[in-house]
C-alpha cells in the first residue's frame, strides 16, 4: 500500500556564540547526522515548496541526541511534540575528541516535504578508512562479485564488514547519501560514502518494494 511521508532535507547552521544556546567545543570533528527518520503529516497540508524547520540538537559525544528544540512550530502543537519524539531517535556520528558531558549544541534547518517513501533492496560494505574503502572499491571495480567480498576482508583490514540489507527504506539516510542511492539501478553500487566516522559502499539488488514486517 502506498503512503505518503514527510522526507527531510537539512542544512547546518552553525550557532553563533551568544548565550547559552552557543554551539559548545566543537574543534576539528563536528558530528554528522547520520541517521534520520520520516516525519508524521501534519494537519494541515505542506505547500508546493515546503516547509521550513528550524531544529536545535544537543549531541551527547556518542551521538545519542539529549534534547531537541523546535525553533518553529508546524502550526500544532501535537504534532509538534510527536516531531520532538522522531527527532530525539535520530542519530550523529560519534565525536573521539573529548567533549564536555553536556554535548554539544548544533542548528538545522529542515525543508519538509511530502513524498512517497523510495524502499530499495541493498546490501552495504563499512570500511573504517579512506584507504580501505577505496581498496573495497577497487575490488568491486574488477568483477569481484559484491557477497564474496561481503564474505571476506583485505589484508590488514578490520574484518569482515559486509552484509546484506534488505529492503530499506531509504529516508533512513542522510540527504547526500539518498542522493546517490536514487541513482543506482540494480546490481550497481555506489562508490565509497562517508556516514560518520565510517565509509560505506552499497549495492542495490533485485527489489521487493517490501518493507520487512
Amino acid at each position: 500500500m502506498n503512503y505518503s511521508v514527510i522526507v527531510v532535507l537539512a542544512s547546518l547552521l552553525l550557532l553563533s556564540a551568544c548565550g547559552a544556546m552557543q554551539e559548545t567545543g566543537v574543534v576539528g570533528q563536528r558530528q554528522e547526522l547520520v541517521k534520520v527518520s520520516p516525519l508524521p503529516a501534519p494537519i494541515l497540508p505542506l505547500p508546493a515548496r515546503g516547509m521550513k524547520l528550524g531544529v536545535q540538537f544537543r549531541v551527547l559525544h556518542d551521538g545519542a541526541i539529549a534534547e531537541v528544540r523546535l525553533l518553529n512550530s508546524g502550526g500544532d502543537r501535537q504534532w509538534d511534540s510527536t516531531v520532538v519524539g522522531v527527532m530525539e531517535k535520530w542519530r550523529f556520528s560519534p565525536n573521539s575528541n573529548d567533549a564536555p558531558s553536556e554535548g554539544h549544541w548544533y542548528h538545522y534547518i529542515f525543508n519538509l516535504r511530502t513524498g512517497e517513501p523510495i524502499i530499495l533492496t541493498l546490501g552495504e560494505l563499512v570500511a573504517v578508512g579512506q584507504q580501505e574503502a577505496d581498496s573495497l572499491y577497487e575490488v568491486l571495480n574488477n568483477g569481484v562479485a559484491f557477497d564474496s567480498v561481503a564474505k571476506e576482508f583485505l589484508p590488514g583490514s578490520s574484518g569482515d564488514r559486509g552484509r546484506f540489507l534488505g529492503a530499506i527504506s531509504i529516508e533512513t539516510y542522510p540527504e547526500r547519501v539518498r542522493n546517490e542511492l536514487r541513482k543506482l539501478h540494480v546490481n550497481d553500487f555506489t562508490h565509497p560514502l562517508r556516514l560518520g566516522k565510517d565509509y560505506v559502499i552499497f549495492m542495490r539488488f533485485e527489489d521487493t518494494n517490501k518493507l520487512p514486517q
